[in-house]
């Protein structure tokens, strides 16, 4: 039959149909979906037609893999186990379906061996039973929907200085996930300071218009990010000078000490490996020195930070190279103290070895051992590259985490705890 031939029957097969009635042809529908009321549909997504034509998921709810699921609240996440926080859940740790390993736990999405204090392992997961409304103030404690945790008791409001993120209370100042308002999340190699994302700079080193500087010896932040040394100066000790201190040498525009500076032992660029180990750079020679268990030792002991310490007593009038001086080790600066992470570090471990101890006040510099660390003086002491700081927290006060709990300069022969590093 033409062309010709095929339309003609067309036409009289429907003008045909339009007088007697003929049934009306539907099409197929795409592969996957089914007919539902003439209409084709997903049963793996439709909310009106969830797993079954006819099958609608309640409102507010979704349709997942033919399965209606509600909507999560707060910050859970939606995997095939119902509503799950994979910021504790050790079968989706991370991330749906991202189980750990028998025996370890979920900690902020991570798998760990432990939990880190003050959290407490709850169901394989680590939390902090004053502040997780899953477990408030007790495993399996759960707060209601719309209530959070506050000092491990369920609350409808969170603490003035605190704010309401979702489900929990934070402190926008300083939390990682929520820094300066809710949902604010800082990227991998930043902390939370003010409410602000900044660089996390190795100790040592201040983040200068988004690089990691070392305001001691970079002569183009000298000191502080805005000063820059003329030409023909160099850095020493975060000040610019015309020739350097005898017994250092200029490296790249920086005053060093090639006896003892590691990244320049025995000569302008001669760094000790970077091999994970620790290194000590003495008389100009590299010595892998292992960190020790004693915090007064010569050995120094390890914060859970990673940073290998040693306690040890400062003079007001003790200068910046006080650390080589005294034992060999490496400065921590004021800065590091005060906006490098090593204060809450620190901290932390010498409330673990000394609880609320006073410590110095009278005694020698460089001291060796706890017992020589002896009279009462409860601050803490750090150089700025100009003057020794007298600073917080308050060693005898017990629970005391601020770090500006003094701020004083003091050039005296008065000692005070200071710490050095390798």
């Amino acid at each position: 039959m033409d062309a010709r031939a095929l339309a003609l029957a067309s036409l009289v097969f429907f003008l045909g149909c339009a007088g007697w009635g003929c049934a009306t042809v539907v099409p197929p529908c795409d592969t996957g979906t089914t007919k539902c009321d003439a209409l084709c549909s997903d049963l793996a997504s439709d909310a009106a037609n969830c797993g079954a034509c006819g099958n609608a998921c309640t409102p507010g709810s979704t349709c997942e893999g033919g399965l209606c699921t509600e909507a999560c609240p707060g910050n859970l996440e939606s995997c095939a186990d119902g509503c799950v926080d994979s910021r504790s859940d050790p079968d989706n740790c991370g991330g749906c379906d991202d189980a750990c390993d028998p025996g370890w736990v979920c900690l902020d999405g991570s798998c760990e061996e432990v939990c880190p204090e003050p959290r407490v392992a709850c169901g394989g997961g680590c939390v902090d039973l004053m502040t997780d409304p899953r477990h408030c103030g007790d495993c399996g404690v759960e707060c209601g929907r719309g209530l959070v945790c506050v000092e491990g008791e369920c609350a409808t409001t969170c603490q003035d200085e605190l704010s309401r993120c979702d489900d929990r209370c934070v402190d926008t100042l300083s939390d990682q996930l929520n820094c300066g308002d809710c949902g604010n999340d800082c990227p991998g190699g930043n902390i939370c300071q003010s409410g602000a994302c900044i660089l996390s700079c190795p100790p040592g080193q201040m983040d200068c218009v988004g690089r990691c500087t070392d305001l001691q010896r970079d002569r183009t932040h000298c000191g502080d990010c805005a000063t820059r040394c003329a030409d023909g100066e160099f850095c020493e000790a975060g000040n610019c000078v015309v020739t350097c201190t005898p017994g250092l040498v200029e490296c790249d525009g920086a005053c060093v000490d090639v006896d003892h500076d590691p990244l320049h032992c025995g000569a302008c660029g001669d760094a000790c490996p970077d091999d994970g180990e620790i290194y000590s750079c003495l008389d100009g020679i590299c010595y892998q020195m292992p960190c020790g268990n004693d915090c007064w030792g010569v050995d120094g002991c390890m914060t859970d930070g990673g940073r290998c310490i040693r306690f040890s007593c400062r003079a007001g009038s003790a200068g910046a190279n006080w650390c080589n001086a005294c034992m060999g080790w490496n400065a921590v600066s004021y800065n590091d103290w005060q906006v490098g992470g090593w204060c809450a570090d620190v901290i932390d471990k010498y409330r673990e070895v000394a609880a609320t101890a006073t410590k110095c006040g009278a005694a020698a510099n460089c001291c060796g051992t706890a017992a020589a660390c002896t009279g009462g003086d409860n601050a803490w002491h750090f150089h700025d590259g100009v003057n020794n700081r007298y600073v917080g927290p308050c060693l005898g006060c017990a629970g005391d985490v601020n770090c500006r709990f003094w701020d004083g300069s003091d050039n005296s022969a008065y000692t005070r705890l200071s710490i050095c590093t390798r």
